[in-house]
């Protein structure tokens, strides 16, 4: 988070536009969408339920962990520390925005993750470009042709093994991504874009797959910091979007084979003198504990109920999502409590979430409000 590249403090919440408010005034915070408006909906809600005396059909317990962007490291620990307090028939969140359209999403899966950083070696100093260029390596360069060798000009990914064990989907399942209402015209014209990536098919389709994603490279200096030298070390920092189908530990392991693959050695520290001599390519490779992914099947007889529920609530059918593009511990939560885990969102998609300028539409928050307190009086 960089305040510099915000348009007004990021830790000052500001409304937008100046004057009355209405369901179109959007609130600018850090935060503000990703995840502070899910808990005050969900609180508003139950507020509102007490409020009108309505009486509830299931008992409701709220369990809040400030750790899901960081991997959710100590989750798993702290249910198994306490099974009587986490004890549940289902879970439900509420950490994603709507569907694109405004309409109520309900989803029933998340993809999992997983990041790697990787640092390819060049010489032990930057060395001058004109003294040294056409003779010594340059690690940004090898890290450009490690990165193209991953994927092809579809975005297909090119690691050997890399969509392993995920099966065709059935009638039902492609009916089910084709009766979501997707407006990629919409999306090209919001995100600046000419066509998505071919081997997408559709933004639902490539929800299904595991995905490859460089989110960030570094190498030199660029703008008025460049200098004319050959750097010392490029990084790259990937993130892998995994499916049900692709556990975490075996990707990377797949990512580790295509980096020998291409010529590179690997190490998991700093490279010492002996190794530098030794080895042309050099990569230090590092990676984060993996967020599996999760998925429950549409037909249950609780998901059916959501459904159900919600329709009646609303007065129209919910936007059913067999998975979503985002992470989420959906895996832990089901895995801990043996029940399945199922997501309500709240929130707009526009939010800006995990980057600058975040915000949360007010129309949303108040429909939130109405959701979450519906919701909450299930059966």
């Amino acid at each position: 988070l960089d305040p510099k590249e915000w348009a007004t403090p990021p830790f000052k919440p500001t409304m937008k536009p100046d004057g009355p408010i209405t369901a179109e005034s959007r609130l600018y915070a850090r935060s503000s969408s990703d995840d502070k408006a899910a808990i005050v909906a969900m609180l508003t809600g139950l507020d509102a339920i007490k409020a009108a005396g309505i009486r509830m059909k299931s008992k409701i317990r709220f369990v809040f962990e400030g750790e899901e962007e960081a991997g959710s490291r100590n989750l798993e620990k702290t249910m198994a520390s306490r099974r009587d307090l986490f004890a549940a028939d289902l879970w439900l969140m509420c950490d994603a925005p709507l569907y694109q359209t405004r309409q109520q999403s309900v989803i029933f899966g998340a993809r999992g993750v997983t990041q790697v950083n990787i640092t390819v070696y060049g010489p032990r100093t930057e060395l001058h470009s004109g003294h040294y260029g056409n003779w010594a390596p340059n690690p940004a360069m090898s890290l450009a042709r490690l990165l193209a060798s991953m994927k092809d000009d579809t975005g297909r990914v090119l690691i050997k093994g890399f969509y392993e064990g995920i099966q065709p989907l059935t009638v039902d399942e492609r009916a089910l991504l084709r009766a979501v209402p997707d407006d990629p015209d919409g999306l090209l014209r919001l995100f600046g874009l000419a066509a998505p990536e071919p081997f997408a098919e559709s933004l639902q389709e490539a929800y299904q797959r595991p995905s490859l994603n460089i989110r960030g490279i570094s190498a030199g200096h660029v703008g008025a910091a460049a200098t004319n030298v050959i750097p010392s070390v490029a990084v790259a920092s990937l993130d892998m979007r995994l499916v049900t189908e692709t556990r975490g530990d075996a990707m990377l392991e797949k990512v580790k084979a295509h980096i020998r693959s291409q010529g590179f050695y690997l190490v998991d520290s700093d490279p010492d003198d002996a190794t530098r001599a030794r080895y042309r390519d050099i990569v230090k490779l590092t990676t984060t504990s993996p967020t599996e992914a999760y998925r429950v099947s549409v037909t249950t007889a609780q998901s059916k109920s959501m459904i159900d529920g919600l329709s009646r609530a609303l007065g129209t059918p919910p936007v059913v999502l067999r998975t979503s593009g985002a992470t989420g511990p959906m895996a832990e939560l089901a895995a801990a409590a043996s029940a399945p885990a199922i997501s309500v969102q709240t929130v707009n998609f526009d939010d800006n979430q995990h980057t600058d300028n975040e915000n949360l539409r007010l129309g949303h928050l108040f429909g939130a409000v109405r959701t979450l307190a519906a919701v909450l009086t299930l059966p």
